[in-house]
């Protein structure tokens, strides 16, 4: 995938960028530049599909946040250690295949709690789970259901 990077990214082949000397160093250097060109793209999607979801959902308790960029997603499947910045999910979210929105108690907003799948046509929960893939707590379930899910049903958010 490293040639095949370059290529992509317009890079003409020199013997020294065909044969590296530390070829993982240069591996790594050229799917990060990738990455970074294609999520570029894929934050202006992103951004626009958040503004336009509209979602303004937060109680004493419990406060909903849609990712405005890639990194975001990024930042919250490290934090929770799952795959929500991985495996495709910013893509979905940039062609509007998917929703994802992250689940904070509302004393700590930067702190991840739950991250969210909503699947846009069906209007359903495809997944809610806290930290490492662990289960959603009850109570966060049932104001998602109540606040995120009821909203998307009624045609309040504009998926």
């Amino acid at each position: 995938d490293y040639l095949d990077a370059l290529k992509l990214m317009g890079v003409h082949l020199t013997k020294d960028e065909m044969f590296p000397s530390d070829l993982l160093e240069a591996h790594d250097r050229t799917i990060a530049r990738k990455n970074a060109i294609e999520n570029k793209l894929y934050d202006e999607n992103i951004k626009k599909y958040a503004e336009e979801l509209n979602i303004k959902v937060t109680n004493d308790k419990y406060t909903v946040i849609v990712p405005e960029s890639s990194l975001e997603i990024i930042q919250e499947g490290e934090n929770q250690h799952n795959c929500v910045g991985k495996m495709g999910y910013i893509q979905k979210m940039a062609k509007r295949a998917t929703i994802i929105c992250f689940l904070r108690k509302s004393e700590e907003p930067d702190k991840s709690f739950v991250t969210i799948e909503l699947d846009p046509n069906r209007k359903q929960i495809r997944q809610a789970y806290a930290e490492r893939n662990h289960e959603c707590p009850k109570d966060a379930l049932a104001f998602i259901k109540k606040n995120l899910l009821q909203r998307e049903k009624e045609g309040i958010v504009n998926a």
